[in-house]
């Protein structure tokens, strides 16, 4: 079976970006819960790091995570159709 690379590389860029516009409006939205799960999360005060990303700063992260996650799930299905052939 051949994956069609570009087809599987901006589904799964789009459902990274979608995780991270979910993940990024909670922690800009509700900061103090925000902060207060990932201290959960890392099982450490993180507070005194912790700030809120701004508006840009959500863009560009979910602008990022999609090419960055379309680049390597695409490189993935084009290795698995290289291997897969023979």
């Amino acid at each position: 079976m051949k994956l069609d690379v570009r087809a599987i590389a901006i589904a799964a860029g789009s459902v990274a970006a979608a995780a991270f516009i979910i993940c990024g409006l909670f922690f800009r939205l509700m900061p103090g819960a925000a902060g207060g799960s990932f201290d959960i999360m890392l099982h450490a005060n993180m507070g005194p790091m912790w700030r809120a990303p701004g508006w840009g700063g959500l863009l560009l992260g979910v602008i990022g995570w999609w090419v960055l996650t379309a680049l390597c799930v695409g490189a993935t299905a084009a290795l698995y159709n290289r291997t897969a052939r023979g």
